[in-house]
């Protein structure tokens, strides 16, 4: 009887981190996924700003008449 409370308490004290690590983890990947979704389009922006900034104010820095 010693024996087999030893592994129920073995399996309790190894198996329930598990369970709570996978649970976190099942949650966790959608977050994830959107995380990195807005972390691309936040890229793209930053991309489609930065063009057109040079289209306004590319020439200025060269030396020469800002395009309008």
């Amino acid at each position: 009887m010693k024996r087999l409370t030893g592994w129920l308490l073995l399996v309790a004290l190894f198996g329930t981190p598990l369970a709570a690590l996978a649970k976190v983890q099942g949650t966790g990947g959608a977050l994830a996924d959107t995380t990195l979704e807005q972390a691309r389009i936040e890229r793209a922006h930053r991309a489609d700003n930065d063009a057109r900034y040079l289209r306004r104010h590319g020439n200025e820095r060269a030396g020469g008449a800002a395009a309008q």
